[in-house]
């Protein structure tokens, strides 16, 4: 029997490991970590982050190359070839580390970044980018505190985004 840890917007590592519905003001699912290396180890694919402002702004951050590693590496992301009209908040802090959540801390901070800042991510010694952080609404979006939807350094004031979106595709060569 599977064991399902998600307390509030914590999500632990069995949970993130498979499908998992989360709404909140729209339709959100997870597609979970183990689909998604099985998926991302069939070809290559290119990553898609977008993130909407509360002025329904969209941004975009685009790595060429993408993948999830396997369990023992502990879903570990792989990134290459950033472009984009967000910053990169993924290739320094992210690239090659272990997937950490409530249950399972493997960052390289003394603390848990999960706990500490409310989502589970591929934290490196706490964060840069996290979109699964509890979601903040207006007025003050969350603005002074870092738990949220966040992409540092675009919003510095650590103010949470309105939306994310995480999305791949194959990528093709000519």
């Amino acid at each position: 029997m599977l064991k399902l840890l998600a307390i509030n917007n914590y999500i632990g590592l069995v949970v993130a490991d498979i499908d998992v519905p989360r709404p909140r003001i729209q339709h959100i699912s997870r597609l979970g970590l183990k689909k998604m290396h099985k998926i991302t180890q069939q070809r290559q694919y290119t990553l898609r982050v977008e993130l909407t402002d509360w002025e329904d702004i969209v941004r975009h951050a685009e790595y060429s190359l993408f993948s999830i590693g396997d369990e023992t590496s502990k879903y570990a992301i792989m990134l290459k070839g950033y472009s984009g009209t967000l910053p990169d908040a993924l290739t320094a802090n992210s690239q090659g580390t272990p997937f950490s959540t409530l249950d399972q801390d493997n960052d390289t901070w003394n603390q848990n970044c999960a706990e500490n800042y409310a989502t589970a991510w591929w934290h490196k010694a706490c964060y840069s980018g996290q979109l699964n952080g509890p979601y903040r609404t207006p007025p003050n979006n969350g603005q002074g505190d870092p738990k949220g939807i966040i992409w540092h350094p675009h919003n510095s004031a650590w103010v949470s985004m309105k939306a994310s979106r995480m999305l791949i595709k194959p990528t093709f060569e000519d």
